[in-house]
């Protein structure tokens, strides 16, 4: 099996070769630079090739072939073969992001923020310095620009873990947020939460839904009063993906109802307006799900400051402007 492994390399050579130039794109970098001949054929095999000499930009991790040469050499030759083509497929897509990202977009104080892989899955950067950790690998050479994107040279493959579940995927595995689920379908807004955009859910347990009056509830839930609905839980989300860190240093963040909420800490325990945050800091493929144990109502008048009581009936509850951002935390 390893000779076939190892003519199959040989066999498949890469057509796009010649000197390094700045119109090179990322196949063209890879293919000039002679240290990516295991990663460059494992792309033509896979057809990722035509992928990555697209007009589209792209950030590449890219494995040396002493990265490659780490793995056992079975390994590598089972993935060439029919029944594992997917899997490779699936490992390389691993070590690309979407876009141009350069390695000072991704210092501190960007530590912890998740990289969306075309494989789907993410993972975050480790230390700071000219050589950030990316999972398990370590970035030797940054920076290499070609004309579609940036290639950063590591010196690990990247394994693929589980894939990440977006934020309605969470909810339903906990099986706590069913009446929230059912709010967001009634607003139509599930889908809106489980796309690629990050968002910052507050979200409420079923036990918090409980303390609303269960008439209040019903009403809310019917077609004629969506907007109220959509703007309840609009108030719920923030743009972006805030850490309880980051909502303690900000004191207050804009939601997308467009009136703010507060965040502070009672008894050493985050607090987000009048409810406790039970759980905090839940990482979801797009953001990032804070547990609170009480619905959050809106200010009753924008600009007023005051909230509507939880148990007010919905028809009290007046719409807003559009949604805005949240402001840089």
């Amino acid at each position: 099996m390893m000779k076939r492994f190892v003519l199959s390399l040989c066999f498949l050579s890469l057509s796009v070769v010649g000197t390094l130039r700045a119109d090179d794109n990322l196949v063209q970098v890879a293919a000039s630079n002679g240290q990516f001949k295991t990663l460059v054929n494992l792309l033509v095999v896979t057809k990722l090739d035509k992928v990555l000499q697209s007009h589209d930009e792209f950030t590449v991790f890219a494995p040396t072939d002493e990265a490659f040469a780490k793995l056992p050499p079975e390994t590598l030759a089972s993935l060439l073969e029919p029944a594992g083509r997917e899997t490779l497929k699936s490992i390389l897509k691993a070590h690309v992001v979407k876009g141009a990202t350069s390695l000072g977009d991704l210092q501190r104080p960007a530590e912890g923020k998740p990289l969306k892989t075309l494989e789907g899955t993410t993972f975050r950067l480790i230390g700071d310095g000219l050589q950030p950790k990316f999972g398990n690998a370590q970035v030797i050479v940054p920076n290499v620009k070609a004309s579609n994107g940036i290639v950063h040279v590591i010196n690990e493959v990247l394994m693929p873990g589980p894939k990440q579940e977006n934020i309605v995927e969470i909810a339903k595995s906990a099986g706590s947020f069913n009446t929230l689920l059912a709010a967001l379908t009634a607003a139509d807004l599930a889908n809106v939460f489980a796309g690629e955009t990050p968002y910052t859910v507050l979200a409420p347990t079923d036990e918090a839904f409980a303390k609303v009056p269960k008439a209040t509830l019903e009403s809310l839930l019917m077609p004629e009063n969506k907007e109220t609905l959509v703007r309840i839980l609009k108030y719920h989300v923030i743009a972006g993906a805030v850490s309880a860190k980051d909502a303690i240093g900000a004191s207050k963040a804009r939601t997308l109802e467009g009136s703010p909420v507060s965040f502070e800490l009672r008894d050493g325990m985050l607090s987000v307006n009048d409810a406790k945050v039970v759980k905090n800091d839940l990482s979801a493929s797009n953001g990032v799900i804070h547990v609170i144990d009480t619905v959050l109502m809106p200010p009753s008048n924008v600009g007023s400051g005051k909230r509507t009581s939880a148990y007010a009936p919905a028809k009290q509850v007046m719409s807003v402007p559009a949604a805005k951002k949240c402001p840089n935390q």
